[in-house]
Formats: structure tokens, C-alpha cells, sequence
């Protein structure tokens, strides 16, 4: 029996018990976390490092699923996050989120709702209010291990007034509000995919009036910089240019006045 073989009857066995027995046996992967205790039949699934799902969410998965959650599995996400296995596995996990699980998986860890009062909006530019309902909130001194394919949405907004490039990939939105007037410095680093940096001062892509969007062969790092008034809420938003999606850390410092 290849390893992947015994790691998924490993899994479906924690999970079957999952809400009674197992739930210490999957942990939450954040930025240096880990990918599952081991119990006595075997490892759990290895899970992305970028994705942050909650116990309860991967449960959901599991459950709701299993397909879902067996193509994670079989990919190994753990060894190989940036592995096509394991990032088609990943494109996977929105859907089955959006479906079927609580509203706080679908909010925090996946594509967000669709259809009017979700995050989805229109396939185009325009700027519906409804499309930044469920932005993921963004604070001085943040600091974020994220991935388009499971913190973002798809594609919703391709079209930018602040730069030429089609950017029609996923996309995740931040919601970033200040107390006071600050100076502020996002930075876009750790890039393997042709992502893009903009601010959109509302809830709509032509009014994009910040954007770092150099090719990825050029530059791996974007930065944008703005004063954010106070109380003001503008949106950050991660892109990927020609249908480029993947992982990025994100980090926001700010400057503000008492």
C-alpha cells in the first residue's frame, strides 16, 4: 500500500470520529504551523500551509466533501503546497465551502457567497457595494500568510484604472480601515505567481488609485503607499495578472497621527 494510500484511510478513519474523538488530530495551518498530529493509524492530512482552516472547517470538508477532502489529501500539500496536485486540490476547497459550510469558513478560508450580499459581485468592474460584504479585515501591523486560492474569490474584478494589465485571476479583498489619519505601506512578498498589489479607495475597481503590478520576472516583491484618512475604509486587494492565483504574505505598517 503506497504511503498517500494509508494517509487517506488514515484520515477518513480520525474523521469518521471526528466530533467525538479526533478533532486534536487536525490542526489549524497557519504561517509556520503544522500539518496534523499523528495518531495511531497514521498521520492526518496534510493540509496547505497557507490555508488556516479551523478544525470545525475541515470537518465540514470532510463531510460534505469527501472528494473534495481526498484530492488534498492525495495531493500532499504538506511536501508540495505549490505542487499542481495540490494547487488544483486547493481551487477545490472554495466551492465545497461556499455550498455547504458555516459562514465563517466561507468568510475567512474560501470563496466567499456568491450572488447579491456575497463577496462574488459582478464578473466585471463595476462596484456594487455587496461586492466587498464579506472583505477579510486588514489592520496596522498585520501580518498574512494567504493564498488567492483559498483566501480569495473568483474572479469578480479584471479591470483597474490604476494599471493596464488584465487581472484576471482570483482575487482577495481586504477591508482596511484606520482611527486616525495614517500613513500606511502595504507590501506583497514571497510571490511564485504573477500577483499584483492595488487600493481601491471603494467598492470598485475603476476607482483603483493605487497599484504595483510589475511582472513577476522583474520584480517578486510589491508595495503601495497611501494616507488613509480616518475612519475611512479603503479595500487592498491581491490580484494575479493573466489568471495568475497562488500564495503571498502580506504585512501593512502605518505611520498615524494621535
Amino acid at each position: 500500500m503506497t504511503r498517500i494510500a494509508r494517509r487517506a484511510i488514515a484520515s477518513v478513519l480520525c474523521f469518521g470520529a471526528f466530533v467525538s474523538a479526533c478533532s486534536a488530530l487536525v490542526t489549524d495551518r497557519g504561517a509556520g504551523g503544522t500539518s496534523g498530529a499523528a495518531g495511531s493509524a497514521g498521520a492526518a492530512c496534510p493540509l496547505p500551509a497557507t490555508a488556516e482552516l479551523p478544525p470545525r472547517c475541515v470537518a465540514c470538508i470532510h463531510s460534505a466533501c469527501p472528494a473534495v477532502y481526498d484530492d488534498l489529501c492525495a495531493a500532499n500539500c504538506g511536501a508540495a503546497e505549490l505542487g499542481a496536485p495540490c494547487l488544483s486540490a486547493q481551487r477545490e476547497i472554495g466551492t465545497c465551502l461556499q455550498s455547504n459550510c458555516p459562514f465563517e469558513c466561507q468568510r475567512t478560508h474560501g470563496s466567499a457567497v456568491g450572488g447579491a450580499g456575497g463577496l462574488a459581485g459582478n464578473a466585471g468592474s463595476d462596484g456594487a457595494t455587496d461586492s466587498c460584504s464579506a472583505a477579510l479585515p486588514l489592520e496596522c501591523g498585520d501580518h498574512f500568510d494567504h493564498s488567492t486560492l483559498v483566501q480569495g474569490r473568483p474572479n469578480a474584478w479584471s479591470l483597474y484604472a490604476s494599471t493596464q494589465r488584465a487581472e484576471s485571476g482570483r482575487e482577495t479583498v481586504y477591508a482596511f480601515t484606520t482611527p486616525t489619519e495614517c500613513a500606511v505601506i502595504a507590501r506583497l512578498t514571497n510571490l511564485h505567481t504573477d500577483l499584483d498589489l492595488l487600493l481601491v479607495p471603494r467598492c470598485d475597481s475603476v476607482s483603483s488609485s493605487k497599484a504595483s503590478s510589475t511582472p513577476l520576472d522583474l520584480q517578486t516583491d510589491e508595495s503601495i503607499s497611501w494616507t488613509n484618512p480616518e475612519s475611512q475604509t479603503s479595500y487592498v486587494v491581491v490580484d494575479g495578472y493573466a489568471g495568475a492565483e497562488g500564495s503571498y504574505t502580506l504585512e501593512v505598517e502605518c505611520i498615524c497621527t494621535e
